[in-house]
């Protein structure tokens, strides 16, 4: 984490885009460090910790790795910027 970016609380910023794909995510990414805009990124499993803790003791207990049976985890990946960059960097992920 560069030291632009450490001082970026969530709160005080705005959701750019969100996304499950990440490769979406990691060119929005590589356009936003390109132009010089500070950004963060949250990782957000939709089953959350209780869901993963009980999915992983059950397939534990099955002695079945999760992918045999075709479950996959999904995460969703939350880029927020700083309000007054968001226009700018909206402009450069819609082109």
């Amino acid at each position: 984490m560069s030291f632009r970016t450490l001082f970026l609380f969530i709160p005080f910023l705005k959701i750019l885009t969100a996304d499950s794909d990440s490769k979406t995510i990691a060119r929005v990414e590589k356009i936003l460090t390109q132009n010089k805009i500070p950004y963060r990124i949250q990782s957000v499993s939709t089953r959350g910790t209780v869901g993963r803790t009980f999915d992983a003791m059950s397939f534990k207990s099955l002695n079945v790795g999760q992918g045999r049976i075709g479950y996959s985890l999904t995460m969703n990946y939350v880029v927020y910027v700083r309000k007054k960059d968001f226009e700018l960097a909206s402009q450069l992920i819609s082109q």
